[in-house]
């Protein structure tokens, strides 16, 4: 299976981007490849919300209640641990399967993805996601898009002096990277995480 939309979409998106200001730092705004509706959630998003909350407004009250025992945590886990994305990367990938140790001797799982191929220069990307103490897992990558705690961090990390690049996209909402393949604004966005880590690495080695 393929990706789930066309390659136009991620092409549109970067055409209506558009750089603002917020709070002094500049922020690359990505607003819907598809729609110029002020406000508007993404169609693709929206489908999949509709569905979720069809289901919901014929639920029982009851079952809207949170279930903290064991069973009911476990059911939850199950859920954010679910799987959404699908392939769309032709090219062979090594996955590598570690675990490092925390302080407490807690064995913390990773995983090292690796091209088939030797490519100096190139950039390596860190991605850490915490999963709030409660569920995720290497399975499902995490993005947290809360804005107003995103941006605001962001501002200080500008006014700090860090190099920094926040992108914003517009209809859209919290935890939605890891549906790579699933829409088209997860693809930019590893598209802009990618062009920025190897904008400090050829920096870096300018500076060498």
């Amino acid at each position: 299976m393929g990706k789930q939309y066309d390659d136009k979409l991620v092409s549109a998106l970067k055409q209506r981007q558009k750089v603002e200001d917020y709070h002094g730092a500049p922020v690359l705004v990505k607003y819907l490849p598809d729609c110029d509706e002020r406000g508007a959630m993404d169609p693709r998003l929206y489908r999949d919300q509709k569905k979720a909350l069809k289901m919901m407004a014929w639920m029982p009250s009851f079952l809207m209640k949170m279930d903290t025992s064991p069973k009911g945590i476990a059911n939850l886990r199950k859920m954010f641990n679910g799987i959404k994305s699908v392939p769309c990367v032709d090219a062979p990938i090594q996955i590598e399967k570690r675990t490092v140790p925390a302080e407490d001797g807690y064995e913390i799982p990773i995983r090292i993805y690796k091209a088939n191929r030797e490519d100096a220069g190139k950039a390596i990307l860190y991605y850490i996601h915490g999963g709030g103490g409660f569920g995720g897992s290497p399975d499902v990558v995490e993005h947290d898009f809360l804005k107003l705690e995103t941006l605001g961090y962001g501002v200080k990390l500008h006014r700090a002096g860090v190099e920094t690049k926040m992108v914003l996209y517009k209809g859209f909402g919290h935890a939605y990277f890891d549906n790579a393949g699933v829409y088209p604004q997860t693809e930019d966005c590893i598209d802009e995480m990618a062009a920025f880590v190897s904008g400090l690495v050829a920096k870096s080695q300018a500076a060498e």
